[in-house]
């Protein structure tokens, strides 16, 4: 029987997170968007994929507080994804948000997609120098047979990202589709992944019911922003 591992906190070096955009993206480690379909994931990722290639800090709500724009390094995103034309579709958004396409990579179009495999996903965080990894939705990479309710095949696929990120020091953000009827009853496919920062989307509303131009993004743990 193999002996007990123990370790002393008072032997632990304490370290603290390096932040790609606080309190929401932390280098180094996966994060989750997770939501219903068409509110607005993906034109959120890229708004901020923007801002930070540009090397703008995206403003965010910090306990109650407006923590606004601010100037940081500009980043090189690698953006993977097979749901829209990339240059009809997500480049003209990117450029919206003032996005510069010399630091933006991607893989797409149906003919050049990424797999979810270890070496593959390092050497091309390496070769592009990329800061933030965004894979759009991460379930149409899955491999065949991959089920997202199959705890065993998931966190077998989440350990690996997980490592990619740690020993990269890339940001690694996956967007996920919800299954709208679960997630109005407050479940997700999403909710075991609890070692992971989960982001939850949805469209805010002005008055007269006309939807805003964009999304909001909260931690997934806030439950007073969770729908009955």
């Amino acid at each position: 029987m193999p002996a007990h591992i123990i370790r002393w906190a008072s032997e632990t070096e304490i370290k603290t997170v390096d932040w790609l955009w606080k309190p929401f993206i932390p280098y180094g480690k996966v994060t989750i968007i997770e939501g219903d379909g068409g509110e607005g994931k993906t034109t959120a990722i890229l708004a901020v994929a923007a801002m930070l290639s540009s090397g703008i800090q995206p403003p965010a709500l910090v306990n109650g507080h407006l923590k606004t724009e601010q100037i940081t390094d500009p980043i090189t995103i690698f953006y993977a994804s097979n749901e829209d034309e990339i240059a009809d579709s997500t480049i003209p958004r990117f450029l919206r948000n003032g996005g510069v396409l010399s630091r933006f990579a991607y893989s797409g179009e149906l003919k050049h997609h990424i797999t979810l495999n270890e070496d593959e996903i390092t050497g091309i965080i390496t070769e592009t120098n990329a800061k933030l990894f965004i894979i759009d939705p991460l379930q149409s990479f899955l491999p065949p047979g991959t089920h997202m309710g199959n705890v065993t095949q998931m966190r077998s696929i989440f350990t690996m990202l997980s490592n990619v990120a740690k020993s990269t020091g890339c940001a690694i953000v996956l967007v996920g589709h919800l299954n709208k009827k679960r997630s109005q009853q407050g479940h997700s496919p999403w909710s075991w992944f609890c070692r992971y920062r989960r982001l939850r989307s949805i469209n805010t509303t002005c008055r007269h019911g006309q939807e805003r131009p964009y999304s909001t993004l909260y931690p997934s743990n806030q439950k007073q922003f969770r729908r009955s």
